[in-house]
């Protein structure tokens, strides 16, 4: 926390993004039905919460939702590997 609480004071830390790191979206939404075979249906309000939440911070991140839902199956190689994070991410991310 100390080191984070530094990075904020310099700048380094967008602090609207760490807050939506912490506690993700808040606001009320419509969730629309589930457009993957390899989302569980009860998780999907849930990645779409914070997939939605994303793309309201704005840049870089404008845009997601709507390319994460017409493009889902990009996504399949990260959701299905044990280490997500080397993933390759779609085009646009």
């Amino acid at each position: 926390m100390l080191t984070v609480n530094i990075k904020l004071g310099d700048g380094e830390i967008n602090p609207i993004f760490w807050k939506f790191l912490l506690s993700g979206y808040g606001g009320e939404l419509e969730v629309p039905p589930n457009p993957s075979d390899f989302l569980e249906d009860k998780g999907w309000p849930t990645v779409y919460r914070n997939i939605y939440g994303m793309d309201k911070l704005g840049e870089p991140f404008e845009g997601i939702c709507k390319h994460f839902i017409e493009n889902i199956d990009e996504y399949k190689e990260m959701y299905d590997t044990v280490e997500a994070h080397e993933a390759e991410l779609p085009e646009l991310w």
